[in-house]
């Protein structure tokens, strides 16, 4: 079987779709915050008239390729609800691309070192799929999560208590990268 142009074009193609889908969940977990023109808040309507397009592409591609029965053969409730809730996951899956994924790496190789002092908040919340110890507000009132982890030191140190932290990381014109969290200072 020998490769063939399109066969590359296919791969090419593929790849370029698992690079991105790859950076969805680096912007999940890592800490950044982005740079104010970059709140998600403020792309609200972008990023749902992105996730639209890109339902309607996917729509469309899977009719012409008689795959909608996917869709289809599950009922008109779970159809109803791919309309509505695909567009939204779409969205925000590309603002984590393009909102905190592609800063993140931006600013990890051309950011510069930073040094800086918030008044945070300690506060405990029970959570199965995140850390239980945060300080919350900052620089992260406006990144999602909208919080860092500490350990239940820090915590213990300062229970629900706004407390002075020392940031230090990386800053670029995209935002800032926080490697650590230093209390006091």
């Amino acid at each position: 079987m020998a490769w063939t142009k399109e066969k590359y074009l296919l791969l090419g193609k593929l790849l370029a779709v698992l690079a991105l889908l790859g950076l969805v969940p680096l912007g999940m977990f890592v800490d950044f915050v982005p740079a104010a023109f970059l709140y998600w808040r403020k792309w609200l309507l972008p990023i749902l008239l992105v996730g639209v397009v890109l339902t309607a592409l996917l729509f469309v591609h899977g009719h012409r390729n008689g795959r909608m029965y996917v869709i289809t053969k599950k009922g008109p409730f779970f159809s109803v609800f791919m309309i509505f809730a695909a567009p939204l996951l779409l969205g925000f899956m590309g603002w984590l691309i393009v909102g905190k994924s592609l800063p993140w790496v931006f600013t990890r190789i051309a950011g510069a070192p930073f040094r800086e002092v918030h008044v945070m908040q300690a506060h405990y919340q029970h959570s199965r799929r995140s850390c239980d110890y945060r300080l919350l507000g900052g620089p992260m009132k406006h990144s999602i999560p909208e919080y860092l982890c500490i350990s239940e030191a820090f915590y213990r140190r300062h229970p629900e208590q706004e407390v002075p932290v020392l940031l230090t990381g990386q800053r670029s014109a995209l935002g800032m990268r926080i490697e650590h969290v230093y209390a006091g200072q």
